[in-house]
């Protein structure tokens, strides 16, 4: 039997994107899917909640007062009865073998394997955008490795097939959180022992505009940063080795992001922990110079590419 896989799109005042990403997803080739729209206290006279009741019984549809997509997202597993887990942002466009292939991916994995597929951006008219994408080949990971990679080289969250079971086991998106609540949620899945998997297909089209979030509310990604800078060193300190040193990854990460007070956290922690060395600290020193330059480095490449 094909496990039913439930496709979850939360959605805020989404009346100019979301049809594009419902339609995508009942597009898909992997017709064992239940589609859930969670209307997250929307105030757009009404325009989202048209569109979602349009559908009929195609998709199912839930309204909840505004609280984040982390409480939306909530909603929607609390109330899925899919076997896995799939995210859809209400911007985004799942390529229509998404889901088909993650699920292929999963023959020849155990039960607590996360497939995460390639993505790609467009912009507002959903055309491609030709950014740089990092190298991205099939692989597996045991836990402490997907740790490092995700934290490494990011993940969308909408390019993961996860079970619903990891929600048991790791619990659910932290409401505490409005913009980093995926990468924290990754974590948890990690450290409860689940495995990734990545296939090279393309599986979604990631649309960056000017009114996502990330664009609007980087005081919220501040804010978020630190929260989460309090609770992981301990977290990764304790299972940190030589050979796959988590707490080194994620302090390296936020020595360029500038985020002082957490890399100071996690020297702290990983020298009582033992887990990290002088060399690493050292290391840990130039990253953060890098930080501070890199917007420099940045300003003057671009302005080699356009003649200036």
């Amino acid at each position: 039997m094909l496990p039913l896989v439930s496709i979850i799109i939360p959605v805020y005042n989404g009346s100019n994107y979301m049809r594009q990403a419902i339609d995508s997803a009942l597009e898909q080739t992997y017709r064992n899917i239940e589609i859930i729209v969670i209307n997250d206290g929307s105030n757009d006279d009404g325009a989202t909640e048209r569109i979602a009741l349009s559908y009929g019984n195609r998709i199912r549809y839930l309204a909840k007062e505004n609280g984040g997509v982390s409480t939306a997202l909530n909603t929607g597993i609390r109330n899925m009865c899919g076997e896995y887990f799939s995210w859809l942002s209400h911007d985004d466009i799942y390529v229509k073998d998404k889901i088909e292939k993650q699920v292929e991916a999963l023959q020849n994995q155990d039960g607590k394997t996360v497939i995460l597929c390639k993505s790609d951006f467009i912009d507002e008219n959903s055309t491609p955008l030709l950014l740089h994408k990092r190298k991205f080949r099939s692989a597996h990971f045991p836990w402490r490795d997907a740790i490092t990679y995700v934290t490494r080289n990011g993940a969308n969250g909408c390019a993961f097939l996860i079970p619903k079971e990891a929600f048991e086991v790791a619990g659910l998106f932290d409401e505490n959180l409005r913009y980093c609540q995926d990468i924290m949620m990754w974590w948890n899945i990690f450290l409860s022992h689940y495995s990734l998997f990545t296939i090279e297909t393309v599986g979604v089209h990631s649309r960056i505009h000017k009114r996502q979030i990330t664009q609007t509310r980087v005081d919220l990604y501040e804010k978020d940063a630190y929260y989460i800078g309090d609770i992981i060193p301990q977290k990764f300190a304790a299972i940190s080795t030589k050979e796959c040193n988590c707490i080194l990854e994620f302090a390296k990460a936020e020595a360029i992001r500038k985020h002082d007070r957490t890399v100071s956290n996690c020297i702290c922690t990983g020298k009582k922990a033992g887990v990290l060395s002088l060399r690493d600290i050292t290391m840990l020193r130039v990253f953060q110079i890098y930080g501070r330059l890199r917007p420099l480095i940045k300003k003057m490449y671009m302005n080699v590419v356009r003649g200036g």
